[in-house]
């Protein structure tokens, strides 16, 4: 069912129909004064509404979208990202990477956005995988809401690959060493000291450090001196607690004046800007950018603040670490936050160094093996049964039963089975009267394969 009409003080025709058995009557306007194109355009659209029936073509919200201007679209997307909480910064660079692939690609409609288009741009560009990385996700994320207000059918840079960061990766970010923050802080005084002590106390973002006001401060007499995060000044968007040291307290007690707004700002007339920050770190001679290429900026502190707990604290769990951080995952704060040529490795090998050694295993070491600690010559280094045991008791129990293994194979007289596959270079140390008619005593034995077992000679 279906006709045309023109209502009284009216001069453009309208249409009502009706599709296959729905009974719902719609009602449009056709934009026209002429009869016959008012019924060349009625048939149109029973035409479109029956192949969308069909599924033969895409529903009359999504093509009258596909037709709209571009820009009007970016600008409802950016605002419901407003509205949904995220940073005004974010949105701004969300932006400006949408307008810039716009008309870089002559994207007007978003009919016209194809990922061949993409594809070109990003092939002639000489950006970081990282940026370019990022100039994907904001036409991509752009569509995607689209698709799900159905206003699109499918999201055309769904299926588009990321560059492989992991080429050309470069970690930028390094921390302080402590003879660097022992420097700096020596040399800033008054304002900056306590702007950088800030930053390098609590792991605080620039922004929040900037936007922290006497009201987050809380309990600094108490026991458990702290900062009461807003929701609204992180940049999680989250409501944190923060601990605070002792020495961080002091300062801001002895900072804060007598009598002040609650919502005063505890760093006035703010955090240091990067000219005086770079000013500083020169005067206390220390580089910008080190021999590895990586460079510094006011978020090293709180690189610097994670790697403290992650290395120079010792028995800080990691998941202690990733909440004093406040990121929302492990991983986060081990590879991306803590400066991992920081991490004792050689010290750490030093100490089981230490542990292999005080397992006295039977081995035929140089008199003057080793730089420092004890010799390993059987000849030297022979203890008798209950020395062993002793100093095996102080290790773990698995670890006992690796170094009893071991301390029984090489006493058997008849037969020794090695589970751990070493041999001992003589047994002559631990019983030269079973092992004298077969020459143990001079006989040097090589190391075996895991689980090779050695039957002494007779005779």
């Amino acid at each position: 069912m279906h006709h045309i009409f023109k209502p009284k003080q009216s001069l453009t025709y309208r249409a009502r129909y009706t599709i296959g058995d729905d009974p719902r009557m719609h009602d449009v306007s056709l934009k026209t004064r002429d009869k016959e194109e008012a019924v060349l355009k009625l048939r149109q659209i029973l035409r479109d509404e029956e192949d969308e029936r069909k599924g033969l073509i895409a529903p009359r919200q999504m093509r009258e979208t596909a037709r709209k201007p571009i820009e009007g679209l970016f600008q409802s997307y950016l605002e419901d990202l407003e509205k949904k909480g995220c940073a005004h910064d974010y949105v701004k660079v969300v932006r400006q990477r949408l307008h810039t692939l716009a008309a870089a690609c002559k994207w007007e409609q978003v009919s016209d956005i194809r990922a061949a288009d993409f594809l070109e741009w990003r092939r002639r560009q000489k950006l970081s995988p990282k940026t370019l990385n990022h100039y994907l996700d904001a036409p991509r994320s752009f569509l995607t809401w689209l698709v799900k207000q159905e206003l699109l059918e499918k999201n055309p840079l769904e299926r588009l690959d990321k560059v492989d960061n992991r080429v050309r990766e470069r970690d930028s970010r390094r921390a302080f060493t402590p003879d660097e923050l022992r420097k700096l802080l020596n040399f800033a005084t008054g304002r900056n000291e306590f702007a950088y002590m800030l930053l390098l106390c609590t792991g605080l973002r620039v922004r929040e450090a900037r936007n922290l006001q006497w009201r987050d401060v809380a309990d600094l007499d108490g026991d458990n001196p702290r900062l009461c995060l807003r929701a609204v000044a992180t940049k999680s968007r989250r409501a944190d607690i923060v601990p605070i040291p002792r020495i961080l307290a002091d300062m801001l007690r002895l900072r804060k004046p007598a009598s002040i707004r609650e919502t005063a700002r505890v760093l006035v007339p703010g955090l240091p800007q990067m000219n005086t920050f770079q000013h500083d770190l020169r005067a206390a001679g220390i580089a910008l950018i080190d021999d590895k290429g990586r460079g510094i900026t006011r978020h090293t502190f709180r690189r610097t603040y994670v790697t403290i707990l992650q290395i120079h604290l010792e028995g800080v769990p990691a998941l202690v670490a990733q909440h004093l951080a406040r990121h929302h995952c492990l991983n986060l704060t081990d590879r991306a936050y803590t400066d991992r040529t920081q991490l004792p490795l050689a010290e750490t090998v030093e100490k089981f160094d230490r542990f292999i050694r005080a397992l006295h295993l039977p081995l035929n070491l140089p008199q003057n093996a080793g730089k420092t600690g004890p010799n390993l010559s059987i000849a030297v280094q022979a203890q008798n049964e209950c020395d062993n045991e002793a100093i095996l008791k102080e290790i773990e129990p698995e670890k006992v039963a690796v170094g009893e293994n071991l301390g029984t194979a090489f006493r058997r007289g008849s037969q020794m089975v090695l589970g751990a596959g070493l041999e001992p270079a003589s047994l002559a140390a631990q019983d030269p009267e079973s092992c004298a008619s077969a020459n143990f005593a001079t006989r040097a034995w090589c190391l075996p394969p895991v689980g090779m077992r050695f039957r002494p000679e007779k005779g």
